[in-house]
């Protein structure tokens, strides 16, 4: 199988390899390597840790981030509000 020849932690070869397999439009192997980071991402369970998993800088600065947790705490109103109109 392909993904074990694949060295799982070296994360710039699986993104590669998806790359290439989106772009020849190999299906099963496209399948199989989302299906792969999306399973890191779900381990790593945290915007923090998801940073730490695939090496990705935080360039948020605290004005940006107070944004973003405004839009996401008008998205949950929201949300909450249609489940109680169904």
């Amino acid at each position: 199988m392909l993904i074990t020849w694949v060295y799982l932690n070296e994360h710039a070869c699986v993104l590669l390899l998806l790359q290439a397999a989106n772009y020849l439009d190999v299906k099963p192997l496209l399948d199989l390597l989302t299906t792969h980071v999306a399973h890191l991402i779900v381990e790593a369970r945290t915007p923090e840790g998801i940073r730490k998993r695939f090496n990705i800088k935080n360039d948020l600065t605290p004005e940006d981030l107070k944004k973003v947790c405004a839009v996401y705490d008008y998205f949950v109103v929201i949300q909450s509000f249609l489940r109680c109109l169904v």
